[in-house]
């Protein structure tokens, strides 16, 4: 595989800070994790969706989703996210009280890597997966950003055999999705984002020349 794995930490303010978190019930890593904060600003739930599992090879790649509201002791096993075949580099993101999940890739024993399109939401009151309008071209190991609660920015990132140079932006209000001015910058996989006063900030990421 392509992809270089690494552990992924959650921090959140010190008014939770000392809230232990329990650890998943299964071993996994590249899976696709959120935080939601419910309207009354009270309860936190993180989600984690997809990802590989200990093996590490095309038989290892996971469907399944858990969900913890922070103070409890266990996490929720939810359905298995709908789609093909386990796949790994999702990414996922809290909008308007529910989650999303973006794409991925599966793997086939071959080693060939498939991007896929689909969006699946999440309302973590009503544990069940909702379809969404597809990606119009599917990508994996993108980077997430919501933009004023409604618009989610999917940058740059992978699909199937080398990097794209797209911004595709979903609506979640609308549930559509239209093509952005396209990264200016070399196209990359596994780069790091986040947005703030209106921008959205980029950070490295790897390119490879096929």
């Amino acid at each position: 595989m392509k992809k270089l794995f690494v552990a992924v930490l959650l921090f959140f303010t010190a008014t939770v800070s000392s809230t232990e978190i329990p650890p998943l019930p299964e071993p996994m890593t590249n899976n696709a994790v959120a935080s939601l904060v419910d309207a009354d600003g009270e309860s936190i739930w993180i989600l984690s969706a997809l990802g590989l599992g200990p093996g590490k090879t095309w038989n290892d790649t996971l469907s399944s989703a858990y969900l913890l509201k922070l103070g409890e002791k266990e996490w929720q096993k939810l359905p298995d996210v709908p789609g093909p075949a386990g796949r790994l580099a999702s990414v996922a993101v809290a909008v308007r009280g529910k989650f999303l999940v973006f794409g991925g890739y599966t793997v086939a024993e071959d080693g060939s890597e498939v991007s896929i399109e689909t969006v699946h939401q999440l309302d973590p009151s009503q544990p069940e997966w909702i379809e969404r309008a597809p990606m119009p071209i599917a990508a994996d190991d993108t980077v997430a950003e919501v933009y004023r609660e409604r618009y989610v920015y999917l940058v740059s990132g992978w699909h199937d055999l080398g990097n794209v140079n797209l911004v595709q932006v979903y609506d979640v209000e609308t549930d559509s999705w239209v093509q952005a001015t396209p990264f200016p910058g070399s196209p990359v996989f596994g780069h790091a984002g986040g947005i703030a006063r209106n921008v959205i900030v980029i950070c490295d990421g790897v390119r490879i020349r096929i």
